[in-house]
Order: C-alpha cells, then structure tokens, then sequence
C-alpha cells in the first residue's frame, strides 16, 4: 500500500466520503458487479465496457494523483501507456 497522500486534482483525499454503511441487502449484488469490472475491464482490457460498471457522470477518484471522472482515470491510464508502463492486472 502506498503512504497517505493528496488530495487528488479534484480535490479529494484518499480516504474521505461516506462511511457508514447502507443497504447492506445490496452488498451481494455490488460484489457481482465489481467482480465484473475486474474481469471485463482490468483483466478482459475491454475499456469501453467501464461505463457499465462505472457512471460516466459521477465517479470520485480517490487517488492522489488523478482528477475525478471516467476523463481523470483515462487520461491517467494514457499517461501509464506513453511512458512505457501500462496498468496490467493479472
């Protein structure tokens, strides 16, 4: 893990937001769905299937190096790719 650090370009830190825990009925379908952006998205490499797991509208972005939205993230994982470092998760 990394040291605490931030806020992001949007202002955010790493650990700021909500914390207590609601709907917790809906915790089975939220680990389906993140199972799903990490076999479609990080593992599969389909990047443009991200917006049906993450809204294009509303994503906070908690770390400390890259802006909030789906255009922070991409811009971010570009960067990784031009500098010979592409973001690969096994």
């Amino acid at each position: 893990l990394q040291e605490e650090a931030g806020p992001n370009p949007s202002g955010n830190s790493m650990v700021d937001g909500p914390t207590m825990v609601k709907y917790l009925s809906e915790t089975a379908a939220n680990n389906e769905t993140a199972v799903g952006l990490v076999e479609a998205v990080l593992v599969g490499g389909d990047a443009g299937a991200i917006t049906q797991f993450i809204s294009s509208e509303s994503y906070t972005q908690h770390n400390p190096t890259i802006a909030d939205g789906l255009d922070g993230l991409f811009a971010a994982l570009t960067a990784l790719n031009e500098a010979g470092t592409p973001f690969i998760y096994h």
